[in-house]
């Protein structure tokens, strides 16, 4: 299992278009299951636009990403760098 923790910097936080193209990465890699837990313990599978929406992940939330499955290290470091790049820069 691989991890990895992000503050959002987004000012928008995670809204409907981040959160489809989250989404539409995660299912390229079908055979890796990845999820964001916010802090308060909620989860939501990246394969599905609404889960991720329903979390309402806001501006500097921290938020926790999970891979598991065949390639998971290359799954997790795929969705990172495509879509919360700025996240890591900080």
């Amino acid at each position: 299992m691989q991890k990895a923790k992000i503050k959002i910097i987004n000012k928008n936080g995670i809204h409907s278009r981040s959160a489809n193209i989250i989404a539409e990465l995660a299912n390229k890699n079908s055979s890796c299951d990845i999820k964001i837990t916010t802090k308060d313990g909620r989860k939501a599978s990246t394969k599905f636009t609404i889960e991720i929406i329903i979390l309402g992940i806001i501006y500097k939330e921290k938020v926790k990403i999970t891979a598991e499955g065949k390639k998971e290290k290359l799954a997790i470091v795929n969705l990172l760098k495509f879509t919360f790049l700025k996240e890591l820069e900080k």
